[in-house]
């Protein structure tokens, strides 16, 4: 049968949770969105409850023609999976594609008929041609007109013969057919051993990386986007791929695929068809990429695959995908204002920090009060993402007048190490992983800020801020390359790898000019 769609996530409004959404038959169904859109475990949950009430809706009312979607659908599959397997790339999209196109039509209120190109077997039938009603009349009328041309008889060669033999015996359409059949027969009987599973491996890689997220080795978001990455790869696998099937060719296949759902997003402007798999942008192709190739390279480290495939060397280029730079969102000084004049305090104070510190919301709900000096007005720390790299510089922010205020009124007097923190005295952002591996994330900073953007009728995102005044710097002729010490990256260039200590007097007269920029005291 075929697998279950995924749910689509509704997001909660006016301070009402999220739930997750399924449209069958033209009926819409909602479920239990649990602790938000990254919750697994509710996840899960949703789909079994809506697998067993989709049985039901069936069972109630069986839809005509739907028996035959879902045999043709898992026929596909089945020929998608040994495609796949065996690089046979253009049958490979084609089933596919045909997949998608049925799941997504067998969905509607009143399915229609399948048509003969739906049908696998349509692909080795003859084509047939229609003739007309009154052939034999026309002939006769060609014999008594004497509209005949002689052919002289050809006696038969034995090629030719062989040629008549073969036909008789069978078409190439029905020989391919044949070897189809015997392919998909002989999918249906593999079965692997589930050492040998790639879907097990990938498990092990996954509790690996979620061991190294508790022992703060890596960030808990990084290691759920490695597991998001790491469910697009094996969902477009074969269901029961082996090691062994990890080569250089299958790598090469995943990077066509993805080049295919690049191709897709920039088709996307001529409409899309019924069904056809969403696209994706070269960033996101090259980050599920990197991912898998990283995962390779662990099968390789652990002993799981004898050899790590040539096409990951080097020097190979075979897999290269060439980001597109993404176009720079920034605010104006009329929508800064705008912002911070509709603001309340606590989140004015998070626009200000954004704007004259280049922070995150992770930066500012890690933000701790030894690294702020109320007293003199500064903010003396690494970013969060990256504390713990030595050659990520320490940056000392100088504040402006409005910032440190409302820093000051804010200020978390209570215990804990939070310079910043709600009204309850809870962390402003936080995430984590609960013991299933499921992963949730608290942003208030967002929260409040997607607040202030809507009503105000912006629709910038919260990350250009620090994107604005940086974007400020870069083009300013006097403090031009000072962008990098503004956002706490590592230096770029050599000659800033060797500074002994930050240009803090200039650095200082970049924060003053940010200030007077945007129209501030």
């Amino acid at each position: 049968m075929s697998r279950t769609q995924n749910l689509t996530w509704q997001p909660g409004r006016d301070g009402r949770s999220g739930r997750w959404r399924k449209k069958y038959r033209g009926k819409v169904y909602y479920f239990n969105g649990g602790r938000g859109k990254s919750d697994r475990e509710a996840y899960d949950a949703a789909v079994k409850q809506w697998e067993l009430d989709k049985l039901k809706i069936d069972a109630e009312a069986p839809r005509k023609h739907h028996a035959e979607y879902e045999t043709e659908i898992d026929v596909w599959d089945q020929v998608h999976t040994w495609a796949t397997r065996y690089g046979d790339l253009h049958m490979a999209q084609l089933a596919f594609e045909k997949r998608a196109d049925l799941r997504a039509r067998i969905e509607a209120p009143i399915p229609k008929p399948l048509s003969a190109n739906d049908r696998f077997g349509a692909l080795f039938e003859p084509v047939k041609i229609t003739l007309p009603d009154d052939l034999f009349e026309r002939a006769a009328s060609s014999l008594a007109a004497g509209e005949v041309t002689h052919i002289p008889y050809t006696p038969i060669t034995p090629d030719r013969a062989r040629e008549i033999m073969q036909e008789l015996d069978g078409s190439s359409l029905r020989i391919a057919k044949e070897i189809w059949d015997d392919r998909l027969a002989t999918q249906q009987r593999r079965v692997a051993i589930r050492s040998h599973l790639v879907e097990e491996h990938i498990k092990l890689f996954l509790e690996q990386k979620q061991q190294e997220a508790a022992r703060g080795e890596l960030s808990v978001g990084r290691s759920n986007v490695i597991r998001l990455h790491l469910d697009q790869f094996k969902n477009w696998l074969p269901k029961d791929a082996v090691l062994s099937d990890i080569d250089g060719q299958q790598l090469r296949d995943y990077h066509t695929h993805l080049l295919q759902q690049v191709h897709r997003t920039r088709k996307k402007a001529e409409g899309s068809k019924p069904g056809q798999a969403r696209g994706i942008s070269t960033i996101t192709a090259k980050e599920r990429l990197s991912t898998v190739k990283g995962f390779v390279r662990w099968l390789w480290e652990m002993e799981a695959i004898p050899a790590l495939p040539r096409i990951l060397g080097s020097k190979s280029k075979s897999l290269r995908i060439v980001a597109e730079s993404r176009e720079v969102v920034v605010f104006d000084n009329e929508e800064v204002h705008r912002l911070l004049k509709a603001a309340s305090g606590r989140t004015k104070l998070f626009v200000l920090l954004m704007l004259n510190c280049g922070m995150t919301q992770k930066d500012i709900g890690d933000l701790k009060k030894s690294e702020v000096d109320l007293k003199s007005g500064r903010i003396i720390r690494k970013r969060s993402k990256t504390d713990n790299f030595e050659s990520v510089p320490t940056v000392n922010y100088l504040l402006w007048h409005e910032t440190a205020k409302l820093l000051k009124e804010f200020f978390n007097q209570n215990d804990g190490d939070r310079a910043l923190v709600n009204g309850n005295g809870t962390p402003l952002w936080s995430e984590q992983l609960d013991a299933e591996g499921n992963y949730g994330k608290c942003d208030n900073i967002r929260t409040a800020f997607f607040r202030l953007t809507k009503k105000l009728g912006i629709t910038k995102p919260l990350k250009s801020l620090k994107k604005t005044s940086s974007s400020k710097l870069r083009d300013n002729e006097r403090f031009n390359g000072i962008e990098d010490l503004f956002l706490g990256h590592a230096p770029q260039k050599m000659s800033d790898k060797h500074y002994t200590t930050a240009p803090q007097k200039l650095f200082d007269a970049a924060i003053t000019w940010l200030a007077s920029e945007y129209g501030f005291e």
